[in-house]
């Protein structure tokens, strides 16, 4: 026995000494790329950068290698590069995660992320899941949003595609190449990563971006507009409209489409409404609501009554002796929990608190270096109405020093919501603004009538920021308590103030559920349309500028207009229509060949009765079209017959 006791030890000595060699051996493994990462497979491409599927052989498991493709430009270089760096900062259970990045031997950029397997969350729902596993799988996925939004990054690009799903339960949200940054208030981790200012080729929220149809917000497709955290919460909630429907959702979603509880409808509703301050205005809140109606409680978004209230707490509560017992455990968890994570932030504020004052001289320099911006970003948030976020960087630049530009702004800010009172001790002493307002300020609140005055008494000032003052004085009297003639006065007045000689203008704005229609027909000598910018917000139903046709270039990128009249229109350059989101446009009579631009458009109706029109497969590209009017003889009868049996073809 003693023999064998002996034989035993022996053996683990060799085991334990050989296991030592082998570590000190591989302590001493320094490996490039190319060492490192072998057996290369090509699993994928897109954008500007390929997949392949790699053995790492420092830690023997299968990873995701991603480089940039082949003569890849400087600006697709630094692309790939912000994606790789934006998504290292990510560290969350459901966002893909970035394990190592660097150079290859060719000096090409690459890095390494986990290797998903299972399948995309499109094809997932393709399958006879449970409606529960599909909404535990969206929760996630908010999770994951909420979760970037607090560091300051929005995807932007949220879709069936980009969701994995293992066949384990990881859920994981995938491809951040086209995630913007929110300087103002993103982390201070992001603000200070050096090598991801270098490659963000100063990509702001004002982007014109692609996106994914139906699954990109409306502002999306919009010229200088801002966009902000709401655009990924209108995509989450088109998800939810593939899950409740399955089908991707339109241009304007249908929303009798869509089978499931009245609550998740209303929750889908709510989060894919086009106006943005009618969606949820947090990731949080439309989490809230998921979870909601996953634990079986009301959502907000249904707005229900006292019964519907009354039978989901029967539901909740089978069995009351057991749902008392397990509350009393849950509390003593939570309680326990709760504890130890009060103690772990004492712990961690503790560590702060004794790093702060290394770090404070630091953030005072870069402060400083930041203001011109943080200034600069405050003008353009004036400029495009975004108070909230021009007051806080305003106090953000005032907290750290004196500006008299940032108090004259905040001024400025308040006079556009018409809080005189508080706009008065930020005017300049003295100056021509100052003196109006303190005229102005003892009639505040301003009647309709006083309003219209100081507006046009504002008008006279030329300066950059009493007009833009002017403009959002102007635009916020649109959007408020003006009447429909009123509208129409200020429209001919403004006008007539650009253009002297005018004498007489056409106008009519009606209202209409669907949104404005204005007629602004027969108005040859009319040179600038400027002040139709003031319905920005608003949501044109038709624009008739029939015999008007000076003007629309310089506007159209600030207006929603669904449908355009131009009838009698000479021949010019509309080139600025194409790519545009039209849904009905009427170029009858006019020397206008729109055959070049309405490519791929989303055109219901389309009129070129007696219009020239030359490029005929265009009309192949037009998915939506339902009618269509022409002339006689217009189009070859091949041409027509090539039409979808949907298209109503009108021959005048």
């Amino acid at each position: 026995m003693d023999e064998e006791f002996q034989k035993f030890l022996h053996s683990q000595f060799s085991e334990a000494h050989d296991s030592q060699h082998t570590t000190e051996e591989l302590s001493h493994i320094v490996l490039n790329s190319e060492e490192r990462y072998l057996d290369k497979i090509f699993l994928a491409e897109g954008g500007q950068k390929k997949i392949l599927k790699c053995t790492d052989l420092l830690t023997g498991r299968s990873i995701a290698y991603a480089t940039v493709k082949e003569n890849s430009s400087a600006e697709q270089t630094a692309k790939f590069i912000r994606e790789a760096r934006l998504t290292a900062h990510l560290e969350h259970p459901n966002i893909i995660p970035v394990y190592d990045t660097g150079k290859d031997e060719a000096e090409k950029p690459f890095f390494t992320m986990k290797l998903i397997s299972g399948e995309s969350f499109e094809h997932y729902l393709s399958k006879s899941n449970s409606l529960t596993d599909k909404i535990d799988i969206l929760i996630k996925i908010c999770d994951a949003v909420r979760f970037a939004h607090n560091k300051g990054i929005i995807h932007f690009d949220i879709k069936p595609e980009n969701i994995q799903v293992s066949e384990f339960g990881e859920v994981l949200l995938c491809d951040w190449g086209l995630a913007g940054i929110a300087y103002e208030y993103c982390s201070d981790e992001l603000l200070n990563d050096e090598l991801l200012k270098k490659v963000d080729l100063n990509q702001s929220l004002d982007t014109y971006f692609k996106g994914t149809a139906g699954y990109a917000a409306p502002e999306m497709w919009q010229k200088n507009t801002t966009r902000d955290v709401s655009a990924d919460i209108y995509s989450l909630g088109a998800v939810l409209y593939k899950v409740l429907s399955q089908k991707v959702p339109e241009i304007k979603p249908v929303l009798s489409h869509m089978n499931g509880p009245n609550a998740l409808l209303a929750v889908c509703s709510k989060a894919i409404a086009p106006l943005k301050e009618d969606r949820y205005q947090s990731v949080d809140d439309f989490l809230n609501d998921l979870s909601a109606w996953r634990n079986g409680f009301a959502t907000k978004a249904e707005q229900a009554g006292f019964i519907t209230q009354a039978k989901l707490l029967i539901l909740r509560h089978k069995n009351v002796s057991i749902s008392i017992l397990a509350s009393l455990v849950i509390l003593a968890i939570v309680t326990s929990l709760f504890i130890n994570s009060v103690k772990v932030k004492e712990k961690k504020a503790t560590e702060l608190a004794s790093s702060l004052q290394l770090e404070e001289n630091k953030r005072h320099a870069l402060e400083e270096e930041l203001k011109p911006k943080y200034l600069e970003n405050a003008y353009h948030a004036f400029k495009e109405r975004d108070f909230k976020s021009t007051l806080a960087l305003c106090d953000h630049i005032l907290r750290n020093g004196d500006s008299t530009k940032a108090e004259e702004l905040k001024g400025l800010v308040y006079l556009s919501q018409q809080k005189f009172t508080e706009a008065l001790p930020f005017l300049q002493e003295g100056s021509k603004l100052k003196l109006l307002v303190e005229k102005f300020s003892s009639k505040v609140p301003l009647s309709v009538d006083h309003l219209v005055e100081f507006i046009s008494r504002l008008k006279r000032e030329r300066r950059k920021t009493e007009m833009i003052l002017y403009k959002n004085l102007l635009l916020a009297a649109f959007e408020g308590p003006l009447s429909i003639g009123q509208k129409e006065q200020l429209i001919i007045g403004e006008i007539k103030y650009k253009s002297k000689s005018l004498k007489e203008v056409n106008v009519s704005l009606k209202e209409t559920p669907e949104g404005l229609v204005i007629d602004l027909s027969n108005n040859p000598k009319i040179s600038e349309l400027w002040i139709l910018q003031k319905f920005g917000n608003s949501y044109i139903k038709s624009l008739n500028l029939s015999g008007t046709p000076g003007g629309l270039k310089e506007i159209i990128d600030n207006l929603q207009i669904e449908g355009f009249i131009l009838r009698y229109w000479p021949k010019r350059d509309i080139s600025y229509l194409q790519g545009r989101r039209v849904l009905h446009l009427d170029v009858a009579d006019s020397q206008l060949d729109v055959s070049y631009v309405i490519e791929k458009m989303p055109l219901v109706t389309l009129n070129i009765k007696n219009a020239p029109f030359k490029q005929f497969d265009s009309l192949s590209s037009l998915k939506f079209l339902k009618k269509l009017t022409v002339s006689k003889n217009q189009l070859p009868d091949e041409v027509i017959k090539k039409l979808p049996s949907a298209v109503e073809v009108i021959i005048k």
